[in-house]
């Protein structure tokens, strides 16, 4: 804790294993690939704790990679941000489920990402899946425990932000999404072809 970047930078690295407490440090608690364009896939964050980081709790901007079983609360900026391609939140079991709550953004931001230079490069934020996770309440889903913006933001502003699944139509698959202080989720710009099923918001 208390590290003045990130707790956890993986960089251009894939296959990795982080299963850890990782609160307040400066930046982000985890951050698969702050750049975008960085190659970084299946890479696994489970149970982990991820609390009061100032750069948001996990930063997900790679591809194939997971995020389950983890609680993400009271870091500054988004729970979760996924500006990659194919990263899964969540997931189909109870025991993939993760607890996103009292973020100061939003619980978790689904955004395309760009790099500008001589020619500006777009990177899609595309066919990510986030199933089965509580944003803005806890397991019993009737405490408001919401995060500060959308409970879910798919945001196609600098890159498009398409074909993502939040829920699903099985068992164990929905979110619960609740007592978040703005929409329990918000599609902006170029967000097109996206699907919000069964979810309980």
């Amino acid at each position: 804790s208390a590290n003045t970047a990130d707790g956890v930078d993986i960089l251009g690295s894939s296959n990795n294993l982080v299963n850890s407490t990782i609160s307040a440090n400066f930046g982000a608690g985890v951050n698969v690939g702050l750049f975008a364009g960085i190659t970084n896939s299946n890479n696994i964050l489970s149970n982990d704790v991820l609390s009061a980081n100032n750069g948001g709790g996990v930063i997900l901007a790679g591809s194939n990679n997971l995020l389950i079983a983890s609680t993400i609360s009271n870091n500054t900026g988004n729970g979760v941000l996924v500006s990659g391609i194919a990263d899964i939140v969540g997931g189909p079991s109870t025991n993939d489920s993760n607890i996103i709550i009292q973020n100061t953004g939003n619980g978790i931001k689904i955004a395309g990402s760009s790099i500008s230079g001589p020619q500006v490069a777009l990177f899609p934020a595309d066919a990510n899946v986030v199933q089965g996770n509580f944003i803005g309440t806890d397991a019993t889903g009737t405490n408001d425990l919401g995060n500060s913006q959308s409970g879910i933001l798919i945001d196609g502003t600098l890159a498009e932000a398409s074909t993502n699944l939040i829920g699903g139509e099985f068992s164990d698959q929905p979110n619960i999404i609740a007592f978040n202080e703005s929409n329990g989720v918000t599609v902006v710009s170029n967000a097109v072809d996206n699907a919000i099923f069964g979810n309980s918001i």
